[in-house]
Order: C-alpha cells, then structure tokens, then sequence
C-alpha cells in the first residue's frame, strides 16, 4: 500500500537483485549515511531488517537511529526487526557448530551463525542490554515491541523534538 519505495543496501549484488526483482530505487550505500541519500522529514516509515547486530560500535548504531529521525516525517514510523536469542536461536546457534549438519534447507541458516557469531555475542550483549535507551536517545518514543520466531520486531515514533 506504499506508494513510493526506496531502499538502501551496501551489498552490490542485493542492490541489483532488488532493482531487478522491485523496480524501486534502491541506493548503493552504507545505511548509517542513509540521511545524507534522501531529504530531512521526507519519509513516511523506515525498516531497518537486519541490520543492528552488524556495527561494533554503539556510535555506528546511534548514528543509523539519528539518521532515520531526520529522515522521518515527525510522527514517522521506525520499525527494527533484529535476531533475538530466543529458544529457537540458541538451538540453531548450537546445532551451527556442527558443519556436518550443513545440508539441506537450513545450510545457509546455521553456517551464518558461524560467520556472524562475534557479531551476534557483541549485539547480544550491548544493543539487547540497552536498545531502549539508544532509541530514546535518538528521539524516538518506543511503541510495540513484539517476538517472532527468531526476531523482535520493535515499532518506534519520531518525537517531535530534534534530534539530540
């Protein structure tokens, strides 16, 4: 029901896939410089899917999350969807150990917990401890916050003040 899409993405690959399969614009860049891309209060809604547990630094998250309130109309909608070591999670990661289970449907699944794991225990540990002061901090007010299957999918409205 969107009526204007645009999309951000530093893989070149993905950026093509996503032109190709979406007709859409889709722009080659880091996401934490997605506010340089597009104009200030210009967007309606941001989904950020993903993408949280790969900076190492809380600056790199702070910046992304500051970026989306600029972008965002006041009243926008930010929603973060993120792994979340639910049950599930923690038997994947386990069973992800094991490279000899690396076959079928879940191959891709279980060795990218192996690739990502230092990602994953640094996200795990600093942004899950503290995402809603980070969302706060960037003028965000925390609305629904939600688990599903392996993800929490959190919805979050630009405060009308400015960004801090």
């Amino acid at each position: 029901g969107f009526g204007h899409v645009t999309g951000v993405d530093a893989a070149p690959a993905m950026v093509d896939i996503d032109r190709k399969i979406t007709g859409c614009t889709i722009h080659l860049s880091d996401a934490t410089l997605c506010d340089q891309l597009l104009a200030p209060g210009s967007q309606d809604v941001i989904v950020i899917s993903d993408l949280i547990h790969h900076p190492e630094k809380v600056s790199e998250w702070e910046r992304l999350l500051m970026g989306c309130h600029r972008l965002l109309k006041p009243g926008g909608i930010l929603v973060i969807r993120e792994p979340w070591p639910t049950l599930v999670v923690r038997l994947l990661q386990f069973f992800s150990q094991f490279p000899v289970l690396y076959r079928g449907a879940m191959a891709a699944r279980l060795r990218s917990f192996q690739e990502e794991k230092k990602l994953l225990e640094h996200f795990y540990t600093h942004w899950i401890t503290d995402y809603p002061q980070h969302i706060a901090r960037a003028g965000f007010a925390k609305g629904r916050d939600l688990v599903w299957l392996v993800h929490r999918i959190t919805v979050c409205v630009r405060q009308e003040q400015s960004t801090p």
